[in-house]
């Protein structure tokens, strides 16, 4: 037996997230508020805060109101930013709602890390613990943030996604259903690769039918969406692509534009050219030493998920810290392959991939503790010691991606000769 069954990860993780909602509902909002800030999120009077924001919409959108473009229902007034289908069966579920609404979803986020593999060791105990405890999945338990509903979604649906039989089918419909709700999960087409071409091809079709019927059906309200998509500064909490070439840009510029735009374009080009190449030549080294025999099939297919939506989501916009929880979807796979090769220069990649993961999933912690740190120096010092830690960060995220990026393309690579080794042993009676 797994002597770390009983003391893991997700049941560590109710204890304190559960202390910590105690601590609200008791009367401690002030306490609850300080320990929230100090661990690296910016806290609100009260927990649940994003969940609020689609229940607010579903009570105003109930009474008829537009809350695409204003939601008065909403605490911050904020217009609704997702996509329509949240809104249906909207006569149920409002504001009223939200602290039942927010603890259940809370809690079946942690009851459901027990379906991830668990760790074996003492040293990937800690890892996973200090995944699960960190700034990133912190922000989206105490916002209670919808992209936790998706985590779920794509857990139970890859999960199913593997199994034999038409069932397998759910899994793929699961896919559809996460991106109808929050679009970057419709990039999980691309585990249709494990199909037999023919059952791919038609699974590629239908998820394009979908996405025609949904834009046919809420076209209007797409569009309104598509057009208010929530972005901001690469200097804040924000992660993805753009907050490199953006904030370089912002740097040489100043916040005036005072710099010469030229000489900021040029720097921005020789940077994110020399750190391609880099990123470039990891991808195909990684590609190359990369060693997933020893992943069983639901850590291969979370690994999978995990990473296509890690790097669609880098690359395509900017992404609020909280859904970094998508890192636990990769960490036990990672985990595992660092434990099984008996390559020394393997393990140590692994560990270090694993290690930069655990230094993003706490950068808003280590960040604010940074800033008061360089506030005790002059300002002229202060503001060059924050844009240099900016840019390392950045650069920590580019090279992550690249390692991301070799370890799918070996993945996605095996997966055809996967399906025909799978269909030997199966015919085989094995």
């Amino acid at each position: 037996m797994n002597k770390y069954l009983f003391c893991s990860a997700p049941l560590v993780a109710l204890v304190v997230y559960g202390g910590l909602y105690a601590l609200w509902s008791l009367g401690y909002q002030q306490i609850y508020i300080d320990i929230i800030n100090a661990w690296g999120v910016s806290a609100y009077s009260f927990p649940f805060l994003d969940t609020d924001a689609i229940l607010a919409a579903r009570e105003c959108w109930a009474k008829g109101i537009d809350v695409f473009t204003f939601d008065p229902c909403d605490v911050l007034g904020r217009p609704h930013v997702y996509s329509p289908v949240w809104l249906l069966g909207s006569q149920f579920l409002h504001t009223a709602d939200l602290q039942p609404t927010g603890l259940c979803l809370d809690g079946l986020f942690l009851l459901s890390l027990w379906l991830l593999p668990q760790p074996t060791s003492r040293g990937a105990f800690l890892v996973t613990l200090g995944a699960t405890l960190s700034t990133m999945v912190l922000y989206a338990v105490e916002r209670a943030n919808n992209d936790l509903v998706i985590f779920l979604i794509v857990l139970l649906a890859g999960r199913l996604s593997i199994t034999r039989g038409a069932s397998r089918f759910l899994g793929y419909a699961g896919f559809f259903f996460a991106g109808a709700l929050k679009f970057y999960p419709m990039i999980l087409i691309w585990t249709a690769l494990r199909e037999a071409p023919r059952v791919a091809l038609a699974l590629v079709a239908s998820f394009g039918a979908g996405i025609v019927a949904l834009f046919a059906i809420y076209h209007h309200s797409l569009v309104i969406v598509f057009g208010i998509i929530p972005h901001g500064s690469p200097f804040s909490d924000l992660f993805g692509a753009s907050n490199l070439p953006n904030g370089v840009k912002i740097l040489f510029t100043g916040p005036s534009g005072t710099q010469p735009v030229l000489l900021a374009d040029l720097v921005t080009v020789m940077i994110l050219c020399l750190w391609a190449m880099t990123v470039g030549r990891t991808v195909i080294q990684i590609d190359l030493a990369v060693d997933t025999r020893e992943l069983t099939e639901p850590s291969r297919q979370w690994l999978t998920i995990g990473l296509l939506l890690l790097i669609g989501c880098f690359f395509s916009a900017q992404n609020i810290g909280y859904r970094g929880v998508l890192f636990l979807l990769i960490i036990p796979g990672l985990l595992s392959m660092a434990r099984a090769t008996p390559d020394a220069q393997r393990q140590l990649l692994y560990r270090r991939t694993i290690a930069v993961i655990l230094f993003l999933m706490w950068e808003a912690m280590v960040r604010l503790l940074f800033a008061h740190f360089a506030d005790n120096a002059p300002s002229t010092i202060a503001n060059r010691l924050i844009g240099l830690y900016w840019v390392g960060r950045e650069l920590v995220w580019w090279w992550l991606m690249g390692v991301l990026t070799g370890l799918l393309l070996r993945l996605l690579a095996e997966m055809p000769r996967r399906r025909a080794s799978l269909l030997i042993v199966n015919d085989r009676g094995g």
